[in-house]
């Protein structure tokens, strides 16, 4: 008898703590799917767009520029100076347009508070991982002789643009390539782009007239910091790793 009165208050007690543990299983999945989608992503990343376009085209008059945003649009600024700004405007009201058509924007903004902190995160830890792993001393930022607010905008540019071009582009075209189409092992397929597209990274940033000189542990610690992004583009997709990124590149303007 004693145990058939006990039985029901046990299960009472259980059944919210079930049922909280699955509604938390629940947020915590749909959090780490719907942030790596695309179609989301351009409206996650659209304020970092908007800010970098606005604050170079009002304080330095367009005419300074992150270098991997010039290698995405030199095409078009050679056939006009504000073509590159028209066309990316132009995508991305296309790509909000129908982003907002598909009803994410409810979807964007539960997502926000989570993808900053998780971004945060990983922003902290990225450039003493990448030290540690070569022993460096931490690296200075410098301050740029453009001034403040033009080293945070670069910050917002490089975070963009560069994971365009390194993450989005090499090593996700070059996955697609080599894994959909090539037939390759998995590990060789990531594995590939992933260095392929942290070295280039790392030489990016000491080539032309604008680069830094070449110094090994730099570009050791770049690349090693490519690998890193490279992975977190991998497992948490697109706009988690450009906001890492940016973030990291803003705490070292700040």
């Amino acid at each position: 008898m004693l145990g058939l009165l006990c039985a029901p208050v046990a299960t009472a007690r259980d059944k919210p703590k079930q049922k909280k543990r699955k509604s938390s299983a629940t947020w915590l999945q749909h959090y780490l799917e719907d942030s790596r989608r695309l179609d989301i992503a351009v409206l996650l990343t659209a304020p970092l767009f908007v800010a970098y376009e606005a604050g170079l085209l009002f304080f330095t008059r367009g005419d300074v520029r992150n270098a991997a945003d010039v290698r995405l649009k030199e095409w078009a600024s050679a056939l006009h100076p504000h073509l590159p700004l028209v066309l990316n405007t132009l995508v991305l009201l296309g790509f909000v347009a129908a982003a907002l058509r598909r009803e994410k924007a409810p979807v964007v903004a539960w997502l926000t508070p989570a993808l900053l902190l998780e971004a945060t995160a990983y922003a902290l830890v990225l450039g003493p991982v990448s030290m540690a792993v070569i022993r460096l001393v931490p690296l200075a930022a410098g301050a740029s002789v453009n001034g403040a607010v033009v080293n945070v905008l670069f910050a917002i540019g490089a975070g963009l643009y560069e994971e365009v071009l390194f993450r989005l582009l090499v090593v996700g075209g070059l996955v697609w390539l080599l894994e959909k189409r090539g037939g390759f092992p998995k590990w060789f397929s990531r594995g590939f782009p992933l260095v392929f597209a942290a070295v280039l990274f790392s030489m990016f940033h000491h080539v032309g007239p604008l680069g830094d000189p070449f110094e090994w542990r730099v570009a050791i610690f770049r690349g090693l910091a490519g690998v890193l992004l490279g992975l977190l583009f991998l497992f948490r997709g697109f706009t988690v790793t450009v906001w890492t990124h940016a973030l990291y590149d803003l705490l070292l303007a700040l």
